[in-house]
C-alpha cells in the first residue's frame, strides 16, 4: 500500500466532509425558523441512521485483505457498487422528500452543492483507492 494514496483518500473524506458540512450549514441560514425546524423533524432516523452503511463500507475494505487473492477484485467492485446504490437511493429519497417542502430555490441550490460536494469526497476517495490497490 502507498501511503500517498491512504494520505489522498483521508484527505478527500474528511476535506470533502469538511466542506460538505459548512456549505450545509450556510444553507440553513437561509431558512426560516419555522422551515428549519419541519426540516429537522421530516429526517430524525436518516440523520440518525445514514451513517451506519457509510462506516460498514470503509470497515469492509480492510476486510478485503481477508479475502482470497481471486475475489478480491469481485469484492473490491461488490462494495463500490453497493456504495454507489446506497448513494443512489439516499439521493432519491431526500430529494422526494424536499419536494414535499416549500423551502426557497436559494437553499435548494446550497444544499444540493453540499451533498455533491460529499459524493465528490467518496469519488476522490474511490479513486485514490483504486489506484492504491492496483498500481
Amino acid at each position: 500500500m502507498n501511503t500517498l494514496y491512504l494520505v489522498l483518500e483521508l484527505v478527500f473524506l474528511f476535506g470533502g466532509f469538511l466542506i460538505s458540512r459548512i456549505l450545509s450549514e450556510r444553507s440553513f441560514r437561509l431558512l426560516a425558523p419555522e422551515q428549519k425546524l419541519a426540516l429537522l423533524d421530516s429526517f430524525p432516523k436518516l440523520r440518525i441512521y445514514s451513517g451506519i452503511p457509510l462506516i460498514l463500507f470503509v470497515f469492509s475494505f480492510f476486510a478485503l485483505h481477508r479475502l482470497p487473492e481471486h475475489l478480491f477484485l469481485t469484492g473490491y467492485l461488490t462494495i463500490w457498487g453497493l456504495l454507489f446504490l446506497w448513494f443512489a437511493a439516499l439521493h432519491l429519497y431526500v430529494n422526494r422528500r424536499l419536494k414535499e417542502f416549500s423551502l426557497p430555490p436559494e437553499y435548494l441550490k446550497m444544499h444540493s452543492r453540499a451533498r455533491h460536494c460529499a459524493h465528490l469526497a467518496w469519488f476522490g476517495f474511490f479513486v485514490c483507492n483504486t489506484l492504491n490497490w492496483f498500481t
